[in-house]
């Protein structure tokens, strides 16, 4: 087992909106769709984003975003 966090990119953010969690975790997470939208506003208003694609070799397996947003911090 080899864990990787890969960028979100043109060739993977399909395979990242597939993934799903478990449905007692969703009240707790955003949607992948909304966080990659959010990225983009975070982006576009001047703030560090990353949001990485978790690997477990060339498999696809969760979805991870870090966020810092100067007014208020690490997010």
């Amino acid at each position: 087992m080899t864990i990787e966090l890969r960028d979100v990119t043109m060739e993977n953010y399909f395979d990242v909106l597939n993934l799903d969690v478990k449905e007692y975790q969703k009240q707790f997470i955003a949607t992948n769709a909304i966080s990659l939208a959010e990225a983009y506003v975070y982006t576009k208003n001047g703030d560090f984003v990353a949001p990485l694609a978790v690997y477990d070799n060339d498999a696809i397996i969760g979805f991870v975003m870090i966020a810092y947003d100067k007014k208020i911090g690490i997010s």
